[in-house]
């Protein structure tokens, strides 16, 4: 499985640091993957990252990104994109839970619809950048988590 690597505060920063220019950028994987909060600063850092999940945020349609820690249960164990939208797969494979759009100072958050119309995911700016790790960007910039 691919790991994405997302710092735990997913908080976008307004000032915007330019990818290198080896970094390919893919916004439709042929693959599903997981996240993971990599964090290089605190004791208990780690090389694989803490897994990330799909956390209730308040409402049944809506859910936060979780480290699994934090919200032990993960009801959507893998992730994709398709045209630049993030999908979020239950466990026995089906899709109805996408991405929000991420804007400054704000969070990834989840909604979750069985209305045909919400399935297309909103947001479409996110994209894989390969570096020395995989990393999950939003709007082409990956080091702002």
């Amino acid at each position: 499985m691919l790991h994405a690597i997302l710092f735990c505060m997913l908080t976008a920063i307004a000032a915007a640091i330019s990818l290198s220019k080896n970094a390919v950028a893919h916004t439709t994987l042929p693959f599903k993957f997981t996240l993971a909060a990599h964090n290089k600063t605190l004791p208990n850092a780690n090389s694989t990252g803490a897994p990330l999940v799909l956390g209730w945020g308040g409402a049944s349609t809506f859910e936060i990104t979780s480290t699994y820690a934090s919200y032990p249960y993960n009801e959507y164990p893998s992730l994709s994109i398709l045209n630049g939208s993030l999908r979020a797969y239950r466990a026995y494979g089906e899709w109805i839970t996408n991405a929000t759009e991420v804007i400054s100072g704000g969070t990834l958050g989840w909604i979750t619809s069985r209305m045909p119309s919400s399935f297309e995911s909103p947001a479409t700016s996110f994209s894989v950048h390969e570096e020395q790790r995989r990393l999950l960007a939003v709007h082409g910039i990956a080091h702002l988590w």
